[in-house]
């Protein structure tokens, strides 16, 4: 029965590395859509995030932001991964023993 819930727990954490909170933002009026996109990738570099470009128009998606409950922890930012499987989530410390829940805010 263990082994069925640390399932369904992990599935539920894999879950909450879905899209999160999105941001607009505009281009400089002399660049192109690829000019701006390039920049917006160089100047956030260090976050986990996804950028698109439509237009003059910039989009960001973010991370959802993990809290992580009773035998769970939030692992940490890994920015060698792309959006979304750098975003942080919830990972079961002792598979043995029950967990908490976790909440997900925007």
């Amino acid at each position: 029965m263990k082994y069925v819930f640390c399932i369904v727990v992990l599935a539920l954490c894999a879950i909450s590395v879905s899209q999160g909170a999105t941001g607009y933002g505009r281009c400089k009026p002399e660049e192109t859509e690829n000019q701006c996109l390039e920049r917006e990738i160089k100047e956030n570099k260090d976050n986990c995030i996804d950028i698109s470009v439509v237009g003059k128009y910039v989009q960001y998606t973010s991370c959802f932001n993990v809290n992580c409950g009773e035998n769970l922890r939030k692992t940490p930012v890994d920015l060698s991964k792309p959006y979304p499987h750098c975003c942080s989530k919830c990972e079961i410390i002792d598979p043995n023993l029950p967990t908490g829940g976790y909440s997900i805010t925007g």
